[in-house]
């Protein structure tokens, strides 16, 4: 295929912006749909002679452009222009300009790795800089992961448990991080994650299919008599855990429909036999995981209430990285802005990072960092 022109990035960088202010939209309103971004694309529109992109700045502009043509379902309402035709636009244009052509079904991690090639970047090394706090969804690295202890603990000893708590307050990363820790808990295990955002699980074959992919198996269960004959099969060889997160959206209307007290009465008899059954929800089974009695089978099962940061997590969590240190002013004025939640301390560590590297002040970094997070209330809100 043909390599890009040395200029392939800069005309790429011209033409989305281009593209964008065809469809009414701003460059820097890319910032909006994947917080953490916004200093990248600063850098990258500022006058004079910018920064050159780099492969992280590139990759967040690539996730807040596919975020932004791809909405989650129930957010597109709210949307000014038209997704799908800023999509279709931006592909024409881009390849032109590239190696190789990118169709309309291309996913993020295609998209990704299409526009670094443009940039010539995708040969830089993988992982070569550890961003410690740029994550602000699921934590999906042990070493990002801090504090929860105890959570950890009641955990590993819950054949059936629930993590209850708010948005962005760590279930998923909790629960995540627990499924990490089974191969010092149970060295012969099946994981099975399920996040009841994904529209492929909707149904209860689409969600029996996507637990039985995560455990490798080679048959997927049809009905609930085979999830449970499956489960006791598979026991015999492995330690069996699976996740259920986002499970507040059974109580959808669609959703309702399709998973009956039948189902629910099922993984309440196969967890107390032979499958370890975590939730993650913002409210506790018992207001939606109803039988048939309106009595929900998982009345017995132990909550966790995940709230914010211990005093202490919150402190240590200012030198819980390897290399990263801040100065007594900057650590009074992280904590006292983000108090003990765990994702504004991540925002605020992260932009007073960027502000040395970019060589700004403590007060403009703290700026961004209530511009991020207002973002990011306003996104989860939709």
């Amino acid at each position: 295929m043909d390599k890009p022109s040395p200029n392939s990035g800069i005309e790429a960088l011209m033409l989305i912006k281009a593209c964008l202010k065809d469809h009414g939209l701003k460059f820097t309103e890319l910032h909006y749909h994947v917080p953490g971004s916004h200093e990248h694309l600063k850098h990258l529109t500022t006058g004079g002679t910018p920064r050159p992109p780099t492969k992280e700045s590139i990759t967040r502009i690539a996730k807040a452009i596919f975020a932004m043509t791809h909405p989650v379902e129930g957010a597109s309402d709210a949307t000014h222009y038209n997704p799908v035709a800023l999509w279709q636009d931006l592909l024409r244009g881009l390849n032109r300009l590239g190696k190789g052509k990118l169709q309309e079904d291309a996913d993020e991690r295609r998209f990704c790795h299409f526009l670094l090639d443009l940039f010539e970047l995708n040969n830089e090394p993988a992982g070569e800089r550890h961003e410690p706090f740029l994550e602000r969804g699921c934590i999906l690295d042990s070493r990002d992961f801090h504090g929860r202890a105890e959570q950890l603990h009641r955990l590993r000893g819950q054949k059936c448990g629930q993590i209850n708590g708010g948005r962005k307050i760590g279930k998923s990363s909790l629960l995540r991080e627990a499924g990490r820790k089974l191969t010092n808990w149970h060295p012969r295990h099946a994981f099975a994650y399920v996040d009841m955002m994904r529209a492929d699980t909707h149904t209860v074959q689409g969600f029996y299919a996507e637990v039985a992919s995560a455990w490798g198996l080679i048959n997927s269960p049809t009905s609930n008599a085979d999830f449970s004959l499956c489960c006791k099969e598979e026991s015999k060889k492995r330690h069996l855990v699976l996740v259920i997160d986002e499970a507040e959206r059974f109580t959808s209307l669609e959703l309702s429909q399709q998973f009956d007290f039948q189902f629910f009465e099922n993984l309440r008899a196969v967890s107390q036999q032979c499958l370890t059954l975590w939730f993650g929800s913002k409210k506790s089974l018992r207001e939606f995981a109803k039988c048939s009695e309106n009595v929900s089978p998982f009345n017995t099962a132990p909550v966790t209430l995940l709230g914010l940061f211990t005093p202490q997590e919150a402190a240590s969590f200012l030198t819980s990285v390897e290399g990263v240190s801040f100065d007594s002013r900057e650590s009074e004025t992280i904590l006292h802005w983000a108090g003990q939640h765990p994702c504004k301390l991540q925002i605020a560590c992260y932009n007073v990072q960027l502000k040395r590297e970019f060589g700004r002040s403590l007060d403009e970094a703290m700026h961004d960092a209530e511009i991020e997070w207002n973002s990011i209330k306003t996104l989860e809100e939709c």
